[in-house]
């Protein structure tokens, strides 16, 4: 029998993701693309774009790709989409791949005419859109139970409640993990006196996942805020864990005020960061809910958009939007 689709794609704030009916997932990566200086010409994405950075810093600058709305970033997130079906279908093929992509709770009619113009633009047939949430539930099997979703992403936490296969409500606290990031530098800037770029400030949060126990900071590297003078420190857990808490108390009272409201005794965390340390143990604490962790978070949606597939399940289709 036929397969729906060939591919399904999941592009979003901080990584593209691609799965492929009977190959599981065959892309994941980081969505961003190295930039040329001088032309302003996209030169590579994903970990090659990362690479080629590290190799000529002068040359080239990372640019990410953005969300599906992002109309700024179309000719990046264009590029991308390219080179995914070009890594996945080949150079030369026979008939154009038909690819479902995932989109964010309750899209709206302009995100789904991007969508389809950008699989289009990108040598794909768009066939379906489903809903993240929806791809969350049906690969941790609560596709069946009153359930609230919660993808935390890079620029955005989108929040849903499934109730009979569907998705009635959805909300988006407008800050994600960059937000996090965005507080560790103010912090750092405000309590050890030094400067630290963004990038910084986002490799000291990730660190703070690897921690062992005994260990109490992560070394980070900026300039004095008095003499801006190169300088070393070492940032201690607690702030780090501080600027956490305060996206968690956010995401937390929001998902209190939707338990209230449709009567939802389980929570699923989904999203890269959802891995946060002791992030899913904040949300509960504030939201007066068990919170449980997705299985493989970060790649929680697309299994489940694989799942779909697999088992023939029919809502691939049924959410198709005319357009």
């Amino acid at each position: 029998m036929r397969r729906r689709f060939d591919i399904g794609i999941d592009l979003g704030s901080a990584n593209v993701v691609a799965v492929a009916p009977g190959r599981g997932v065959v892309i994941s990566a980081p969505s961003v693309v190295a930039v040329e200086r001088s032309t302003g010409y996209a030169a590579g994405w994903g970990t090659g774009a990362m690479a080629m950075l590290l190799r000529d810093p002068a040359r080239y600058h990372l640019a990410a790709t953005g969300a599906w709305g992002d109309s700024l970033r179309r000719p990046l997130a264009l590029y991308v989409l390219s080179a995914v079906a070009r890594e996945l279908c080949g150079r030369k093929r026979l008939a154009v791949p038909r690819a479902v992509l995932l989109a964010p709770a309750a899209p709206t009619v302009l995100d789904i005419r991007t969508m389809f113009q950008l699989a289009s633009d990108a040598g794909l047939k768009p066939v379906a859109i489903v809903q993240s949430p929806l791809a969350v539930c049906m690969g941790a099997g609560a596709i069946d139970r009153d359930t609230i979703v919660t993808d935390v992403g890079a620029e955005r936490v989108h929040i849903a409640t499934i109730q009979m296969g569907a998705v009635v409500w959805s909300g988006r606290e407008r800050s994600g993990m960059s937000s996090v990031d965005r507080d560790v530098q103010r912090r750092i800037r405000e309590e050890l006196g030094i400067r630290v770029g963004f990038s910084e400030a986002r490799r000291a949060r990730e660190a703070r996942n690897d921690l062992r126990p005994g260990e109490r900071g992560i070394r980070v590297r900026g300039c004095h805020v008095g003499t801006c003078f190169p300088t070393d420190a070492e940032v201690p857990d607690v702030l780090i864990d501080a600027a956490v808490e305060s996206l968690a108390r956010s995401v937390g009272h929001s998902l209190g005020a939707a338990r209230s409201r449709w009567g939802c005794d389980e929570v699923i965390l989904a999203g890269g960061g959802a891995l946060q340390h002791m992030f899913a143990a904040h949300v509960a604490e504030h939201a007066g809910v068990g919170c449980r962790l997705a299985d493989d978070p970060q790649l929680a949606a697309a299994r489940g958009l694989l799942y779909m597939a697999e088992c023939d399940i029919p809502q691939v289709t049924n959410v198709a939007a005319g357009v």
